[in-house]
């Protein structure tokens, strides 16, 4: 039987304090473990946070075939701050 994945837990008051800038660090460095209160602290920067991940996208920074892990899970994070933004 596989043991249970742990998440990270970060706090609210935690995150609220954070740049789009450094939540993206979380973002690459949790890959697919990344918590909820994360992808929607990244929703509540807004705009900020959608221009932020663009930019990853713009210039084929994530597309690059030596992508880390972390890298390759921030354009599935980059989707699900964009719905929950939307949303």
């Amino acid at each position: 039987m596989n043991d249970p994945i742990e998440l990270p837990t970060y706090y609210d008051e935690d995150l609220a304090e954070l740049s789009p800038f450094e939540l993206t660090d979380l973002l690459i460095e949790d890959e697919d473990r990344v918590p909820r209160n994360v992808i929607d602290e990244c929703a509540r920067h807004n705009e900020a946070m959608v221009a932020h991940l663009r930019m990853f996208h713009e210039d084929g920074y994530l597309w690059l075939p030596d992508a880390s892990r972390g890298e390759w899970w921030l354009r599935l994070h980059a989707t699900m701050t964009r719905c929950c933004f939307t949303n």
